[in-house]
């Protein structure tokens, strides 16, 4: 599934040459070239996706009825499933990404949060959904070119496209 992700983003990623800025574009064309940071980046998704698993699965024990839109929602901090073992990874990201950045591009990591809505099992009763809100599910690396709205929204959307290929 982590693969699967990092394929589906990077794919999303060659879709946005045209509508990022030149220089978070170059800045994200080099990280996804590097090795060392894919693989960094693989284990980071591969910690986030059983993250999400984890949060989830205590969220949905916890769901509050609701008539609109969703017959059920809850929402959940995920920060307390980044065990060490997985926080582990991120040291090793940012090592990669500064190292192929350089000091001009060093940004920190942003956690994002995540929701996850399943449709209704049935056509006639289209409020059996639910929405599950999970904050600080996924630590990523934003290059320091990259923190404008514009690109911001950009590359956001190339992860939700990765996220739906996984």
């Amino acid at each position: 599934r982590p693969d699967a992700l990092v394929r589906g983003f990077k794919m999303a990623m060659e879709a946005l040459t045209d509508t990022t800025s030149p220089a978070c574009t170059a800045a994200l064309d080099a990280l996804n070239a590097d090795a060392a940071y894919t693989q960094a980046i693989t284990a980071v998704y591969a910690s986030g996706t059983d993250v999400e698993d984890e949060a989830s699965k205590e969220c949905e024990r916890h769901l509050k009825p609701s008539y609109d839109p969703f017959g059920a929602w809850c929402k959940a901090d995920a920060a307390p499933y980044w065990t060490p073992d997985r926080r582990a990874h991120l040291p090793v990201l940012k090592k990669a990404a500064d190292q192929v950045l350089g000091p001009s591009e060093a940004a920190p990591l942003v956690w994002l949060d995540g929701t996850i809505v399943s449709a209704s099992p049935t056509e006639y009763i289209p409020f059996l959904g639910v929405e599950l809100v999970l904050t600080h599910v996924l630590p990523v690396y934003m290059p320091k070119s990259c923190a404008n709205a514009a690109d911001v929204a950009e590359v956001l959307g190339a992860l939700v496209v990765g996220c739906r290929v996984q």
